[in-house]
């Protein structure tokens, strides 16, 4: 367990770094790929972190466990980053990306009833847009979904492959 929280820890460091560092360098406020990249490292951490954290031999519930512990902890430290990087650090990010999306929107090329109906969208999510907490949560949950998606192909796949070894050759069987 102990193994697991640490590959959860170090995994949300370095994915909410990832988060964090571009905007702080002064990345365009409408590029997402930090954003991007911080899920890829958090997933990666889950990854990793079951194949290091859970016991050989270990079985199904045991490394559903693992990946549960680790992708709680690196969604809670990524989220928690998240919710630094936009209400403390740079407070203005999310106004500064949702003005991107706006002017994109309006500069796209489909037909003017489309792109009126996609601000008008845009402009009923915008205190959910704006909202540093909603946006750390949904990050957060993002993330732990996705990682608990992993972590159970990850735990469902060795729990087959232990299934499907080779059985022992007869005696006196021929090749």
């Amino acid at each position: 367990m102990r193994l697991s929280l640490a590959w959860g820890l170090g995994g949300g460091i370095v994915a909410s770094l990832i988060l964090i560092a571009p905007p702080l360098l002064g990345a365009a406020p409408g590029g997402r790929l930090a954003d991007f990249g911080a899920l890829a490292a958090g997933l990666l951490a889950v990854q990793l972190g079951l194949g290091a954290s859970a016991r050989p031999g270990a079985g199904f519930r045991e490394r559903m466990q693992c990946a549960t512990i680790i992708a709680a902890t690196v969604s809670l430290t990524t989220g928690l980053g998240a919710y630094v990087l936009f209400a403390v650090l740079r407070p203005t990010l999310l106004a500064d990306r949702y003005a991107a999306q706006q002017r994109a929107l309006a500069r796209s090329a489909p037909g003017t009833e489309r792109i009126t109906h996609e601000l008008v969208s845009l402009a009923a999510r915008k205190a959910q847009y704006l909202d540093p907490l909603f946006q750390a949560l949904s990050s957060a949950g993002t993330l732990f979904f996705f990682g608990m998606l992993l972590g159970a192909y990850g735990a469902w796949r060795v729990h087959v492959a232990s299934r499907l070894r080779p059985l022992p050759a007869r005696p006196g069987a021929s090749a």
